[in-house]
């Protein structure tokens, strides 16, 4: 049973703009779709490029919620960010 999580980055420490943010999301959403059986339904940046929000179907909650902690991880985002199962 496919089940929708929500991920929201704080990316406001980052001095970021819409654009640059706008590619932070793309590169997650690639990294996430080619590393777990996640598929990325909806997303959006604040034209600020403070927050990016992501929104993702998977048969595999834990596994995909495990990698995506890992990889905010690596990048330097796992302060700023939340991840849930949508209800």
């Amino acid at each position: 049973m496919l089940q929708t999580l929500v991920l929201v980055i704080s990316l406001e420490d980052q001095g970021l703009d819409a654009a640059q943010a706008l590619e932070i999301r793309n590169a997650l959403e690639d990294q996430i779709e080619d590393n777990t059986d996640a598929e990325v339904v909806a997303g959006g940046a604040r034209t600020d490029g403070a927050e990016i929000d992501l929104q993702l179907t998977t048969a595999d909650t834990a596994t995909t919620m495990a990698f995506i902690q890992g990889l905010l991880a690596h990048a330097g985002l796992d302060d700023g960010y939340s991840l849930e199962v949508a209800s």
